[in-house]
């Protein structure tokens, strides 16, 4: 179907996390009904940061980061801005109807 400008305009405001190896970009309320959270999606995955050889995937939706929820891009950039290195997390994303969990050390 054919995008209205609004959705245009929100899949433009992408957010990169370098360390991470991702670009995230918000849900726009046409796909929201893929999913089971409201959270962010990634747009592009580096396969050799560290997400990407965990397995997460484009098209991932992130909705939660240890036990924080990531409703939104600022949700999200705020919850990265607390993330020291080595730190263990929990990533909760949202995959094909399925809702998963990545422990991880970043």
């Amino acid at each position: 179907g054919k995008k209205n400008r609004l959705d245009i305009f929100i899949e433009q405001l992408v957010d990169s996390y370098t360390a991470w190896g991702i670009t995230v970009k918000p849900l726009i309320p046409k796909f929201a009904k893929q999913y089971h959270h409201k959270g962010v999606i990634i747009s592009d995955i580096n396969r050799n940061s560290p997400l990407g050889r965990a397995g997460l995937k484009k098209g991932d939706l992130i909705y939660a980061i240890s036990n924080y929820r990531a409703n939104s891009l600022a949700d999200f950039a705020t919850l990265a801005r607390r993330i020291r290195g080595n730190q263990q997390i929990q990533i909760y994303f949202d995959r094909d109807n399925g809702e998963y969990v990545l422990r991880i050390t970043l």
